[in-house]
């Protein structure tokens, strides 16, 4: 009699095997060749009769000379001892047939009985005590107790269908929801235009973490309409291959796909981009004003389905349109960010334009506003909003007479007090553009001083904003490191110690001091720039 471990029984059967062993019936599970696939188990001291093996015998031997079928009448093994099939499911050959034993009190006095107790070594008298629990019925009760055995074991197994059905539901629909979640993270994460390589990077890795698929890339065309990424390739996972040959074929792949074709699945004796990954690579062209701009691939599937689902092929249709409505989004980003440095940098010609000798000063003040920031922690966001203030800073002076402006020598109170006035000049300028709103402290406050002697509202410490403290420092190191029609430009140790001797009065103290840190290699390399640009416009 071959044996194996209960989990081999289906899990209504187990669970029915259970319930009759509280009822006293022990539970034999076979296979469609009458082979044991679970004994009984559960009756203590009764369980070393029930599996003998001269017991498993018999049952088999039974088994296999029965009709089949649920509806299959009871089969009379030996005295005082029945067995019921309750089910036959020909759809699961590893079901087979589940056979329920009914024991009544002639069992004891068969010479088969007898039998089982020699060929197991059991004494009978206490194989007889251990199994007299069990002995509860007889041949009349199987009438009733055969069709409540298997509407049990029906309503189990329908129960048990259930749960699978439940489980590969919950499983499709988490798997769903991870879809779902995926493109709901992409479109809110569509707004970070300033950085396109990181949200490409993201839809890599939220793909490759989503589907099955080894490794997923963005392969972009060298004529796409945001220079800053053109012929770039971003991948998640191991390609595990020649990562320029991949990038070489992905870009001639784009030359050859059209704007209304469907998603493409390359097979490796057709393509030459999937032979070389040795898999299948599913393709979806990424389009910018109807134009294929790049590429969404991704193979070597994985997990236990290794063919390419419609599903799959869905969700990645979805991400390269969100891709492809990104970059759009990005180029018109970079076009009106275009726009609007040559608006500032024509307001700084302007200003240059008023006062010669300060020639390219905004633009310095600008470059070192935004090292100052980066030394004090600030992130690159925030430092460029900086330099866009350092820019501007001084656009009210359009609003200040060129004759005070040009004034070679020492400014009257009159004058000073218009000198005084263009913060707030351009603060008015500018305060309407939503997109400065955050830099006008910087415009309004960058002569304002830490001792509160400063101007137009005379505040000090920390009560002038972070940008204007910062401007104040670099605006006055730039203004003495430059030539003025009534002195030289000062030597750079001079500069630096004249900071260093203003911070408290004049400067944060702890921007003065920060300042010692920032390398003033490009400003310089920014001066002599500006020099060769005046002498030219000489």
């Amino acid at each position: 009699m071959d044996s194996a471990t209960p989990d081999n029984a289906p899990a209504a059967t187990q669970l029915l095997s259970d319930r009759c062993a509280e009822l006293g019936l022990p539970v034999w599970c076979l296979d469609a060749r009458g082979a044991v696939l679970q004994p009984p188990k559960g009756f203590g001291p009764a369980d070393l009769w029930l599996r003998s093996g001269l017991l498993g015998d018999l049952i088999c031997s039974a088994v296999a000379a029965s009709r089949a079928g649920d509806d299959a009448p009871p089969i009379d093994l030996i005295p005082g001892c029945w067995l019921v099939p309750v089910v036959t499911e020909p759809s699961q050959p590893e079901a087979g047939v589940t056979m329920i034993m009914a024991l009544g009190e002639a069992l004891f006095d068969s010479e088969q009985f007898q039998a089982i107790c020699a060929s197991s070594q059991l004494d009978p008298g206490e194989a007889k005590v251990a199994l007299a629990p069990c002995a509860r019925y007889c041949r009349s009760d199987l009438e009733y107790l055969i069709p409540m055995l298997r509407w049990m074991h029906a309503d189990l197994d329908e129960a048990a269908a259930n749960r699978l059905a439940l489980r590969d539901f919950s499983g499709q629909l988490a798997h769903a929801f991870e879809q779902i979640s995926l493109l709901y993270r992409l479109g809110r994460s569509m707004n970070c235009l300033a950085d396109p390589v990181e949200f490409i990077r993201m839809t890599c890795a939220l793909l490759r973490d989503t589907l099955d698929f080894e490794w997923v890339a963005v392969k972009l065309a060298s004529d796409g309409p945001v220079p800053e990424i053109v012929d770039a390739l971003v991948c998640s996972g191991d390609l595990s291959v020649d990562q320029n040959k991949f990038g070489a074929l992905a870009a001639q792949l784009i030359g050859e796909l059209d704007t209304d074709q469907w998603t493409k699945l390359l097979e490796c004796n057709e393509s030459e981009l999937a032979a070389h990954v040795k898999s299948q690579v599913v393709v979806e062209p990424i389009v910018c004003a109807d134009k294929v701009i790049g590429l969404l691939l991704a193979g070597d599937k994985r997990g236990q389905d290794p063919e390419v689902t419609s599903v799959e092929t869905q969700l990645l249709d979805a991400a390269a349109d969100y891709l492809s409505a990104f970059l759009h989004n990005v180029a018109m980003y970079v076009d009106q960010r275009a726009l609007f440095m040559g608006t500032l940098k024509a307001l700084t010609a302007a200003i240059d334009a008023k006062d010669p000798y300060t020639y390219g000063h905004s633009e310095r003040v600008a470059l070192l506003g935004s090292q100052l920031a980066r030394a004090c922690g600030m992130d690159e966001t925030q430092a460029e909003r900086v330099r866009i203030a350092g820019l501007v800073h001084d656009v009210g002076k359009i609003g200040v007479p060129e004759s005070v402006l040009g004034n070679p020598g020492a400014l009257t109170p009159a004058e000073f007090e218009l000198i005084k006035r263009h913060p707030r000049i351009g603060y008015n300028i500018l305060k309407d553009l939503v997109q400065l709103e955050d830099i006008l402290p910087g415009v309004l406050y960058h002569h304002e001083r830490w001792d509160g002697n400063g101007y137009p509202a005379g505040l000090s410490g920390e009560n002038i904003p972070l940008m204007g403290r910062l401007l104040v420092v670099v605006d006055a190191f730039d203004a003495m490191s430059s030539d003025r029609r009534y002195r030289s430009a000062l030597p750079r140790e001079q500069v630096l110690q004249e900071i260093a001797e203003c911070a408290g009065s004049q400067f944060d103290p702890h921007l003065a001091e920060v300042f010692k840190t920032v390398d003033l290699a490009d400003y310089d390399a920014l001066v002599a720039r500006h020099r060769a640009q005046d002498t030219k416009a000489a």
